[in-house]
């Protein structure tokens, strides 16, 4: 779903879902948090960066779970509780910096 690589002191998140475009569904939400936690927690690094495998950065929530599921996260859970919602505190890693981050297209 995401390839991690630590690059001395940036790690680098790369949606890996090509065919889908790189659509959001539940495992690619909890890889992508899980990655966020990691570099949240890792005092040695300074920056994330998040990427795309193929032409697409992301299209959003992969619509075939939502229709099958009602949810983006393709649970139970309450539609709010999703990477969103958990990540609006500011990670130790952004909170350095007095600048807004920029995105970039998909590599």
């Amino acid at each position: 779903m995401i390839d991690y690589e630590i690059r001395g002191a940036i790690a680098i998140v790369t949606l890996n879902r090509p065919a889908a475009r790189n659509a959001i569904n539940a495992e690619l939400e909890q890889a992508l948090f899980d990655a966020l936690e990691a570099i949240d927690s890792d005092p040695a690094l300074c920056a994330g960066v998040i990427a795309a495998n193929g032409p697409v950065f992301c299209s959003g929530a992969d619509l075939k779970q939502v229709a099958s599921s009602g949810n983006p996260a393709g649970d139970q859970r309450p539609p709010r509780d999703t990477i969103v919602s958990r990540s609006h505190h500011k990670p130790r890693w952004l909170r350095r910096f007095r600048v807004r981050p920029l995105a970039e297209g998909s590599r």
